[in-house]
């Protein structure tokens, strides 16, 4: 029985072995990647790497990598779809935009991210689509700054797409929650367009 039991403990330790010297190779191998700074493939990599059996110290060294990396190309990748957008390149700015989203989700820099995603989406007609990300972004904390602008760029569009109600609701808001904003003006003057324009369309043909 002893024998036995040495023997399952000797195949059990010789399996721990091949799966660390696997591990060494595997961590060797995305360590070399890091040094190559081939960043794609490090984010790519690093879940399968994770599940590795690796040293507290690999782990943590590799997670943290990761992280620093992702924010570097999220915030590349967020820059290329400024570019795009500066020329008018709207598809290729979205797709950026996304890019950067999917790297990195939330950041200091999401909220931009996700508002002119919004403004890409409602200049390629896809207001519909954009609302969702201006509500992100009016919803948000991290950049308060942002709010107001999103809370405008809501209205439109929900214009947009005819959903009067919902345009008039976000002007509203960004009134009651942004008197000082550089859209309060503008904000005001077309809350009163779209009431005087709802008071002379017949209720039947009125949509929100």
């Amino acid at each position: 029985r002893e024998v036995k039991q040495l023997r399952r403990d000797l195949s059990e330790e010789i399996r721990r072995g091949e799966q660390r010297e696997q591990a060494e190779n595997k961590a060797a191998a995305f360590y070399s990647l890091i040094r190559q700074k081939d960043y794609a493939r490090v984010v790519d990599g690093y879940e399968d790497i994770a599940k590795e059996q690796l040293t507290k110290a690999e782990a943590e060294f590799f997670r943290d990598t990761d992280e620093r990396v992702r924010l570097e190309l999220s915030v590349q990748a967020y820059q290329n779809g400024a570019n795009f957008m500066g020329s008018g390149r709207y598809a290729e700015a979205a797709e950026a935009f996304r890019e950067s989203l999917r790297l990195k989700e939330e950041g200091s820099h999401t909220p931009a991210v996700r508002y002119n995603l919004a403004k890409a989406l409602r200049a390629l007609g896809r207001s519909n689509e954009a609302q969702t990300y201006a509500n992100a972004v009016m919803e948000q904390t991290i950049d308060k700054d942002l709010q107001d602008d999103a809370a405008f760029l809501l209205s439109q569009c929900a214009e947009d797409i005819g959903n009067y109600e919902d345009a008039k609701n976000a002007l509203r808001t960004l009134l009651r929650r942004w008197p000082r904003s550089s859209f309060a003006q503008d904000a005001s003057r077309r809350l009163s367009e779209l009431n005087l324009r709802q008071s002379k369309t017949p209720k039947h043909d009125q949509k929100g």
